[in-house]
């Protein structure tokens, strides 16, 4: 019976309607919240330009301008008012979601234009431009992680098909966490990580070893040699792998013949 009411209740209270904010505005509410229809604040929209502009001075002198806003912001519905208005002569609006920090640095340097168009075909020269001087480092990090990455990678391998008690674990656990790392990480790693040890070392040892002597690039070379060693073992270890049994026996044997022959 008790279940009934309280159903039967909840079912009346779900039927009542809400009643409005009008219904609800009596002196005591006025006098807590507001409820006028009025804006409470005005947003101003401000008008920048480069310093060398000298041809804007209102925003009638907007017309065919090319001007950044974001869509749905204050800005942009403010030109799109004044382009109703003025349709004869309507602002060029460039809708971006760069923040205003970024729209004053591309108007200061003259690059807005460069910014908004979505294909240019300059933009792949200045990229060549920016990336040719750094050819030659590119070359140098991967030819000393090649090298270096082949001597490790086969001695990583070598423990583990050889099953070598610790160097195996070792090896393995070695493997599986430069290969699950990502490489940017390994470099942080690299760069804060090793001055750290050394003044540990400087420390308990009484060496000293100067920090600020290391050149970037050791780091760099370090970290890409180690990377590169990880996946050289895992190469080399297959590589070795898929060779059947037979076939190394048969080698070994040949092996030994000639030896003997040669004996």
């Amino acid at each position: 019976m008790r279940r009934a009411t309280a159903s039967r209740t909840l079912l009346q209270a779900r039927a009542v309607p809400k009643p409005s904010p009008l219904r609800c505005r009596v002196r005591q509410r006025e006098e807590k919240y507001l409820f006028s229809t009025k804006p409470y604040f005005k947003n101003k929209i401000v008008l920048v330009t480069a310093p060398n502009n000298t041809g804007i001075k209102t925003v009638d002198d907007l017309g065919s301008k090319k001007v950044p806003a974001g869509a749905g912001r204050a800005n942009a519905q403010f030109m799109e008012s004044y382009n109703k208005e003025h349709a004869d002569n309507p602002i060029d609006i460039r809708y971006t979601d760069a923040d205003a920090s970024a729209a004053l640095i591309d108007l200061y340097n003259g690059r807005y234009d460069d910014i908004m168009n979505l294909f240019k075909p300059s933009a792949i020269w200045e990229g060549i431009v920016r990336i040719v001087p750094n050819i030659p480092q590119t070359l140098d990090i991967a030819a000393v992680a090649a090298v270096i990455g082949i001597v490790l990678g086969f001695l990583l391998a070598l423990f583990r098909i050889k099953k070598f008690p610790v160097l195996s674990q070792f090896a393995t656990l070695y493997i599986s966490f430069m290969r699950g790392t990502p490489l940017l990480v390994q470099l942080f790693l690299s760069y804060y990580g090793i001055p750290v040890m050394l003044n540990i070392l400087n420390y308990k040892f009484g060496w000293e070893f100067s920090v600020n002597d290391i050149p970037s690039m050791l780091f760099v070379f370090v970290t890409f040699s180690l990377n590169e060693a990880a996946y050289m073992a895992e190469s080399i270890r297959a590589a070795i792998l898929s060779v059947d049994r037979k076939d190394i026996e048969a080698a070994c044997w040949m092996l030994s013949v000639r030896l003997r022959i040669r004996a």
